[in-house]
């Protein structure tokens, strides 16, 4: 985002870290088959794609008070 204050200008940029990579743990995915894998995946992509949408959200359109 870039706040113009005359000849000058701000930048402001938000950049979201990567999380620590740790050994996880899932119960469900012990003798799960393909499919029950996939829909396990599925879910943490879900979670991945909702942290980079809450950042775009900041960065581009902000957060309104409904």
């Amino acid at each position: 985002m870039t706040i113009p204050f005359g000849r000058r200008r701000l930048l402001i940029s938000l950049v979201t870290a990567p999380a620590r990579s740790r050994a996880m743990r899932v119960p469900a995915a012990e003798a799960a088959t393909d499919a029950e894998l996939a829909r396990l995946s599925g879910y943490h992509a879900a979670l991945a794609d909702r942290a980079r949408w809450e950042a775009d959200v900041a960065l581009y359109g902000g957060f309104r008070p409904r």
